[in-house]
């Protein structure tokens, strides 16, 4: 609960790009892949945070994807 409202709430911030990273393990690691992916998705989506969190960012969101059954997604990564 607090991750995500650390996620939610500081989003933009070096602390909500984690809060958001640890977040989507979680979700991955509870077997909710597409969940995942949504969630690591919205941190791909920032240029300076992929940057920073490249090549784990990519590789664990292509791998959520897979997981969740889109193939087509994991391949964009």
């Amino acid at each position: 609960t607090q991750l995500t409202e650390v996620s939610r709430r500081y989003f933009q911030t070096k602390a909500g790009y984690e809060a958001t990273l640890i977040l989507g393990r979680c979700q991955l690691d509870q077997g909710r892949p597409l969940a995942a992916a949504l969630t690591l998705k919205r941190v791909a989506d920032v240029p300076t945070a992929l940057a920073q969190y490249d090549p784990e960012l990519s590789v664990m969101l292509a791998a959520c994807w897979l997981h969740a059954n889109q193939p087509e997604q994991a391949k964009q990564r």
